[in-house]
């Protein structure tokens, strides 16, 4: 079958050892193994990095199977911003001009959200040649603006942001069936849709890769020797406002101050990049680095004690990607997430919750996995199980892989 895959966030250049493929790229590569022909449709503009990969829109051809349809793109340095805002709306109109331009249509479309524009973009041309459309929920979007917004003014998110909730509508809508990463953003699209879940709307988690010989060169040994065996609470990610590094910050003092081999390793970019930089010339155990290669990331992530999921109390979040790659190396989790990620680790004993914000709550758990090394082997035994079990990616985008076999169940 001949699929577009049409998704705004990705890692470039796809097939890099330097970088780990994710959702898009496990799929796309899924898909190739099971006979399919795909062309991913993918932005120029690198999202992880903030940078331009390139610079107009052109075809580049991996193999007989693969595609990749670049969209010229305008870039941005923060996430949050009206820039960012414009860039979705020029790659969908982009979408819009490349795809009007095209020989061979493809037998069934695989968008995302986000982004709500390059969905919405997806969807009108989809119906104009009957094709049918699937939407892969990945971010609760339009719900996630309400993070902009203070407590106090929240209840103004219906009015304000009006025009995003009924381009949701629509996207949903008019979606042959609808995919996500967890139930609770299955729902959420259900919502928007305006109708009962169907047979083939279906959850699909992110999961994550399980390394069976991992492969770490000697220099990355070398490099992080003053960590190794040592109790190391670990953070990666995108800073800003997805993330609580500052009550992070405090509480590392406290432990400091206690005298006690807890060391804080944070990698990473974004906003509050300088607090965390200037917190770190002034502790020894407070470790502040840049992004990360893959091959550190990983050898970061197997000498690591604990695995922080930080979030704010405004996060929609449900099951991040955080929390599989904390368990494809056995760490214990400890989150700040509501929902479905306090059942996942409470239900199988993979990590400890706490209030977002709270600081001593938050001291006072790491504490205890720092006293308690049964408990952190217990949780480190059974998130490794978990992931083998019920999130190991391959088997995850195998199913799903095997979800659009066929174009004819997809037909309204």
């Amino acid at each position: 079958m001949f699929i577009w895959y049409v998704s705004l966030y990705e890692p470039v250049p796809l097939r890099s050892k330097d970088v780990r493929p994710m959702r898009s790229g496990m799929l796309t590569e899924q898909m190739i193994c099971d006979g399919h022909n795909v062309e991913l449709w993918l932005p120029g503009f690198d999202h992880i990095h903030h940078k331009q990969f390139k610079k107009e829109s052109l075809i580049e051809v991996i193999d007989s199977k693969l595609s990749i349809q670049y969209i010229k793109s305008i870039g941005y340095k923060h996430d949050i911003s009206i820039i960012r805002y414009l860039k979705n709306k020029y790659v969908a109109k982009e979408f819009s001009r490349l795809a009007s331009l095209k020989k061979k249509l493809p037998e069934i479309i695989l968008t995302q959200v986000p982004s709500l524009e390059l969905a919405y973009a997806v969807m009108e041309f989809a119906l104009k040649n009957n094709i049918p459309y699937i939407v892969d929920i990945r971010d609760p979007w339009p719900d996630i603006y309400q993070r902009l917004l203070p407590k106090s003014f929240k209840f103004l998110y219906p009015f304000i942001f009006r025009h995003e909730i009924q381009r949701a509508k629509k996207i949903y809508k008019n979606a042959t069936n609808i995919t996500a990463i967890s139930k609770t953003y299955l729902s959420n699209g259900l919502f928007y849709a305006g109708r009962e879940k169907k047979q083939d709307d279906m959850v699909f988690p992110i999961g994550y890769p399980i390394d069976k010989n991992l492969k770490i060169d000697s220099q990355i040994v070398q490099k992080y020797k003053n960590y190794k065996d040592k109790f190391v609470v670990f953070f990666s990610g995108s800073f800003g406002m997805n993330f609580d590094l500052k009550t992070v910050i405090e509480v590392s003092k406290k432990l400091e101050s206690k005298n006690q081999e807890i060391f804080f390793i944070i990698a990473g970019k974004g906003k509050g990049e300088k607090e965390l930089k200037n917190h770190s010339k002034k502790s020894e155990r407070f470790i502040f680095l840049n992004w990360l290669p893959q091959n550190e990331l990983r050898y970061l992530l197997s000498i690591a004690s604990v695995g922080l999921a930080p979030f704010p109390e405004s996060a929609l979040n449900s099951l991040p990607n955080k929390l599989y790659e904390y368990m494809s190396t056995g760490l214990p989790i400890v989150s700040s997430l509501k929902g479905e990620s306090v059942e996942l680790i409470d239900n199988y004993e993979i990590g400890i919750s706490y209030s977002a914000g709270n600081i001593n709550e938050l001291e006072f758990l790491i504490q205890k996995l720092y006293d308690d090394k049964i408990l952190r082997n217990k949780m480190s035994k059974n998130a490794t199980n978990l992931l083998k079990d019920k999130f190991d990616s391959n088997k995850i985008y195998s199913n799903f892989s095997k979800y659009l076999n066929t174009k004819k169940k997809f037909k309204k």
